[in-house]
């Protein structure tokens, strides 16, 4: 995807970056170049990434992620714990203050993820960027992984149960 639908980066102009968030219920103008979205095919359990050009006409629909790559890969969530800290730098040393946690059990994801991505409320973001200038690497090109994301406001509705602490 760097390759092929990047833009070179306005500090590293050799390295082509491509940063974007893609949603199942809307296009993205991507760079002023491309619109993209993801596309959820029931009937092949399939999410596909489409490209078209400015006017909707489809140049490439040849990724995917199949239903149970998804569902692999979300398994990680079935338990999940976050824990919301304030953090202050005394001495040099890091202290962490913990204020609140919250479990989600019950994960439904594999019925409701699909449902989420359709809706909006899960996207797909593409993060190949660029080491920036003052670090060991900087010029080099850099995947920040991509991956499926949710706010946290909507987590809960991949839960049976919440328990808030």
């Amino acid at each position: 995807m760097r390759q092929n639908w990047g833009v070179p980066d306005s500090n590293y102009p050799d390295v082509l970056c491509f940063r974007t968030s893609l949603f199942a219920n809307r296009w993205s103008t991507v760079y002023k170049t491309s619109k993209l979205k993801i596309e959820v095919d029931r009937e092949s359990e399939r999410v596909y990434l489409i490209k078209a050009d400015l006017d909707g006409n489809v140049l490439d629909r040849t990724i995917y992620w199949s239903f149970n790559d998804i569902h692999s890969g979300a398994k990680k969530l079935e338990n999940l714990f976050l824990v919301d800290a304030m953090v202050k730098e005394i001495n040099g040393q890091l202290h962490f203050n913990y204020v609140s946690a919250t479990a989600y059990l019950e994960y439904v994801g594999n019925i409701d993820f699909i449902e989420l991505l359709e809706q909006g409320v899960i996207q797909y973001d593409n993060r190949l960027g660029v080491h920036g200038a003052g670090t060991k690497h900087a010029g080099k090109p850099h995947n920040h992984g991509g991956g499926f994301r949710i706010h946290k406001k909507n987590i809960e509705q991949l839960y049976g149960v919440v328990v808030e602490m």
